[in-house]
């Protein structure tokens, strides 16, 4: 029971409708920026100026500089994005349900009839027995899901991927 993999599939099943997708460098950038103005104003400040004020200016300045440096080093760099429903160009929101042992045949059924409402209204348990992994995009105009089971220490696939479009 691996989301990372789970993506991956989605992005090879659905080429086009499913893409990767990637969080904005535009805030990162504007904190980097802001930071580098703030810290160069610190030490080109006029010498009448507080001297208090002028290194909280550099503490702000320098500390928005560096986070915004290691946000947008850290997005730039990042290959794995969440899904995105190309459709709608919003991300697919995952859900992962848990139920008790004695609701496994019915949840089964409901996820290979792609029954995604019933599956929602159906009472969950604290402990996941029996697990379903649910990736779906607003309205479930589109949805995939897989039933899991809970047995031997690992998650064993109770159903295979089940899409819905």
């Amino acid at each position: 029971m691996n989301k990372n993999q789970f993506c991956e599939e989605l992005y090879t099943t659905f080429p086009g409708v499913i893409v990767p997708g990637r969080k904005g460098v535009l805030m990162p950038l504007c904190m980097a920026v802001v930071g580098g103005a703030l810290t160069w104003w610190s030490y080109n400040s006029p010498a009448d100026s507080s001297e208090v004020l002028r290194y909280l200016i550099m503490l702000v300045g320098a500390s928005l500089l560096l986070i915004g440096l290691t946000v947008l080093v850290v997005r730039l760099c990042n290959k794995r994005g969440l899904p995105y429903f190309a459709k709608t160009n919003k991300p697919l929101t995952f859900t992962e349900m848990s139920f008790s042992k004695d609701q496994a045949n019915k949840v089964k059924e409901l996820v290979v009839n792609g029954d995604i409402k019933a599956l929602r209204a159906m009472p969950k348990h604290p402990v996941s027995i029996v697990a379903v992994m649910v990736y779906a995009a607003d309205n479930d105009e589109f949805v995939a899901m897989q039933a899991f089971s809970y047995a031997e220490l690992d998650y064993h696939p109770l159903t295979s991927k089940v899409y819905l479009s």
